[in-house]
Parts: C-alpha cells; sequence; structure tokens
C-alpha cells in the first residue's frame, strides 16, 4: 500500500494534483483568487478539506431546490453528497484536498459552470 502521484493538471485557476491510495481518490486542488472550480455534480460522494485561503461555497439540492451558499476557511470541511452540484469560488488564493471512491465523473450543472467559465473569459479578456 502506497501513496501514488498520478499526474498534474494546471490552467489559469491553477493546478491539482491527482493521487490516489488503494481504492481512494485523493486531489490537492488550487484556486487562484477571483476563480471558480466545479459547476458540476458526480454519481459519489466526496470530502472536502479546506487547507488555506478563503472560499465562497454553493451547493443545491436538485430535491427541494434549495441552495446553500457558505464562506469556508481553514480548517474546515465539507461533506458533498453524491448528485449535489457544487461551486467553489475563491475569495483568496486558496487550496483544499478533496477525496472520493470510485471513477471519476461530472455532469455539468447551471448555473453553476456558468459562473467558471465566465470567470475564466473575463481572466482571458483582461
Amino acid at each position: 500500500m502506497t501513496l501514488n502521484y498520478n499526474k498534474e493538471i494546471s490552467d489559469l485557476r491553477g493546478k491539482i494534483i491527482l493521487l490516489n491510495y488503494e481504492n481512494a481518490n485523493i486531489n490537492i486542488v488550487e484556486i487562484k483568487k477571483w476563480f471558480a472550480r466545479g459547476g458540476h455534480y458526480h454519481k459519489f460522494d466526496q470530502l472536502h478539506f479546506i487547507i488555506s485561503g478563503k472560499i465562497l461555497y454553493k451547493e443545491k439540492n436538485l430535491l427541494t431546490n434549495e441552495e446553500k451558499i457558505s464562506i469556508v476557511e481553514p480548517p474546515s470541511s465539507i461533506f458533498i453528497p453524491s448528485n449535489t452540484p457544487h461551486l467553489f469560488e475563491a475569495l483568496e488564493d486558496s487550496i483544499f484536498a478533496e477525496a472520493y471512491k470510485g471513477y471519476y465523473e461530472a455532469t455539468y450543472f447551471s448555473p453553476h459552470i456558468d459562473t467558471v467559465e465566465k470567470k475564466m473569459k473575463n481572466a482571458l479578456d483582461n
């Protein structure tokens, strides 16, 4: 049993380092100030650990149409049940770790994904 490094992904928003340990996936995620990540939901539960920074977190209950909005700072954790759209907006440069089991698959959720794309487009236009 060993922690395995899979790869690193980078874009305007920051980096994601993809790791795995046995059957668990662990990602270290960077979000630069004013950018957003997420905008989707998964078929699996996720656990996020806020390591540094300040994040505006949004999640939508698809059954009740209720949206929760909170500001999260370290040390804190967020449990995201399967099929729950979520969005992370960095109010400061931020880092969090996420853990889940299974194959990564995401379904985009509007308007959350629209926020992610708009922030990326604004950065490219400036």
